[in-house]
């Protein structure tokens, strides 16, 4: 199955994924991690590197996958319903003498209370 599109370098795959060659860097190291069975944290690259310390290359197509496997589409996503939690007393009902009480249920003095 030949492909007539050139392989990209690791400096131009940077580029159209928005990454500094830096950040292109640490998701290659992550996708050799994973190739050695490793289990890693985020997302991985296919890549070509015919011996190590040789170039980094990529397929226009595998830039594609990366972008498709990484793109969240909150339209997909199910819909949550949410139930109002009922509001908390704020204190509105508090009879005289109930904050005295309170605050020696609490373990408070109630000699420090200014009421």
């Amino acid at each position: 199955m030949p492909n007539d599109e050139p392989l990209l370098n690791l400096k131009q795959a940077a580029s159209l994924l928005g990454y500094k060659e830096r950040g292109m860097r640490k998701l290659i190291e992550r996708s050799k991690k994973r190739l050695l069975g490793y289990p890693v944290n985020g997302p991985t690259i296919k890549f070509f590197q015919p011996r190590p310390g040789d170039d980094i290359k990529f397929r226009p197509e595998w830039i594609q996958e990366f972008i498709d496997a990484c793109t969240r589409d909150p339209e997909k996503a199910p819909l949550v319903t949410l139930i109002a939690k009922p509001k908390r007393d704020r204190g509105k009902n508090l009879r005289p003498g109930s904050a005295m009480r309170a605050a020696s249920n609490s373990g408070f003095s109630s000699s420090l209370l200014a009421i």
